[in-house]
């Protein structure tokens, strides 16, 4: 039986860890939005970037305004490959068999065609919203999602003896690693960026409050003109 080289295990990111996340950074609490849940929600990302994306420190390519177009194109790219190996698994005359034996049946391929498609509309959504938090998130724990489903098919090509499989799941695993540390590194620099925002805002509130009790106070203390006093 063939099997994958070592690999560290990847981290378990539940589904419900993830909602509380985009909760956070979406800002919303009770139906209100305002700078202190924001600011939870910058702290809510970098905790996460931190925690779930250790590996996104050393990522060499580098997101920006100017080259965010290029990165997504070529995510873009994968999908086609993506969608034929599942297409293949689909319809493979020799069907895989998980851990327990159990045959990976049509539905599952099918659930994960789709969220295929999911994934591919978050990376349409960013290209249009290129400083949404919330898109930028999904699309980091989406891409998280795909990277985990496509080690457990390699881990699973390589218990069925299918090694040319297993080392195509494997590439294409990898891959979207790559993609995930650079989109979560991006998401820390939208974070950045709405911090900086936010103390600006600050400053300009706190600067226009001196001058307006500045104001009040040279009105108050002005005399009065002679219109305005009373006759005997």
């Amino acid at each position: 039986m063939l099997r994958q080289p070592f690999q560290l295990p990847r981290a378990n990111i539940s589904a419900k860890a993830k909602a509380w996340s985009l909760a956070c950074i979406s800002g919303r609490v009770e139906g209100r939005k305002d700078r202190g849940t924001l600011r939870g929600a910058i702290l809510a990302v970098a905790m996460l970037w931190f925690v779930l994306f250790p590996g996104a420190t050393s990522a060499q390519e580098k997101l920006s305004s100017s080259n965010l177009s290029e990165f997504l194109k070529q995510y873009d790219t994968n999908f086609s490959l993506l969608d034929g190996v599942y297409r293949e698994l689909g319809e493979d005359a020799l069907p895989l068999r998980d851990e327990k034996g159990h045959l990976l049946g049509h539905r599952p391929i099918e659930d994960r065609r789709q969220s295929l498609s999911d994934l591919r509309q978050s990376v349409l959504q960013l290209g249009t919203h290129p400083q949404d938090l919330v898109i930028a998130a999904k699309l980091v724990f989406k891409t998280e999602t795909l990277a985990d489903d496509l080690f457990d098919l390699s881990q699973i090509a390589y218990d069925n003896d299918r090694e040319e499989l297993g080392k195509h799941l494997e590439d294409l695993q990898l891959t979207m690693d790559h993609n995930k540390e650079v989109l979560a590194a991006y998401l820390l620099d939208l974070a950045a960026q709405a911090q900086d925002r936010i103390v600006q805002l600050e400053k300009d509130k706190a600067e226009l409050e001196r001058k307006l009790k500045e104001a009040a106070g040279t009105a108050s203390a002005a005399p009065r003109s002679d219109s305005h006093r009373i006759q005997p």
